[in-house]
């Protein structure tokens, strides 16, 4: 009887902790974000760009099952040539807890093609996100369409020693109008060590209306679902998706995602979203 109490009080605990855990969704935001398409400015006359999807995600939490919503919605406007500032929002609901993240940065391009971006984010809620965060990315073209990419994350945690500091540097090949990104992470957790993780990606241009793209993220604490050792946390994310051009500057995205996080996590979602320039 003993053992049996033993069980559900630490399968208890699990639960609750997990329900209360930092979660880091670093790996998630660098699978969605695209680089600056500098190039395709300067074909047109267009100054300011928005876009916006909605994720739906079906998730398995220990014992726990339930849905995640994230909104985002993100606005440019083009100053000229080589600056580029926007602000992005995001709003989750994951089982039935609330956040809202902020962030404003801009794109810096120099002549050679290569750039710098600086942003700065706050985050509402606080129930699993930073209450503030602060990104450093630097690109620099080398040769025949290849680029060496350095970045830097703080985030800070309302509760104390779960600042978390990401450097991942990484490489991109752009070949005419696509490009493919290899990036090596390693994030150090106040308190509890080191993570490390890779991410792939790739972005292909079928045709003028159809664009595809692709991508995975293997390695530790890609969720830190549950407050472990990074080296209990293995997992992986993949996902993919279409950009289809409907008419001149609007376009539709439709994509999807399948991730898993030892112990005992998995995550399956769709997204939907539009993007237009004016």
């Amino acid at each position: 009887m003993s053992r049996h109490l033993i069980f559900i009080v630490l399968s208890f605990s699990i639960t609750c902790s997990s329900a209360l855990a930092v979660e880091n969704t670093e790996a998630e935001k660098q699978l969605r974000e695209k680089p600056p398409s500098f190039e395709e400015k300067k074909a047109g006359k267009e100054k300011l760009y928005f876009s916006s999807y909605e994720e739906y995600s079906w998730v398995n939490q220990g014992s726990r099952k339930g849905k995640w919503k994230l909104f985002t919605g993100n606005f440019a406007y083009s100053l000229n040539d080589a600056l580029l500032p926007y602000i992005g929002v995001n709003a989750w609901e994951r089982l039935s807890v609330y956040d809202k993240t902020i962030d404003a940065g801009v794109y810096i391009k120099f002549k050679d093609n290569s750039y710098l971006r600086t942003e700065m984010g706050f985050g509402t809620g606080l129930k699993y996100l930073y209450r503030y965060q602060t990104t450093l990315e630097y690109e620099h073209r080398l040769v025949k369409g290849y680029s060496a990419n350095l970045g830097f994350r703080f985030l800070d945690y309302p509760s104390d020693g779960d600042n978390i500091y990401i450097f991942s540097p990484g490489l991109r090949h752009y070949f005419g109008n696509h490009y493919i990104s290899a990036f090596y992470n390693a994030s150090k957790t106040e308190g509890r060590g080191i993570a490390q993780w890779g991410t792939l990606k790739g972005n292909f241009t079928v045709n003028d209306r159809l664009n595809v793209y692709l991508g995975t993220a293997v390695g530790q604490r890609l969720y830190d679902i549950f407050e472990l050792d990074a080296s209990k946390q293995f997992g992986y994310i993949g996902f993919s998706g279409i950009d289809f051009n409907v008419y001149k500057n609007f376009k539709l995205r439709l994509g999807g995602s399948y991730s898993m996080e030892k112990p005992a996590f998995r995550k399956r979602s769709l997204d939907f979203g539009g993007s237009v320039k004016f």
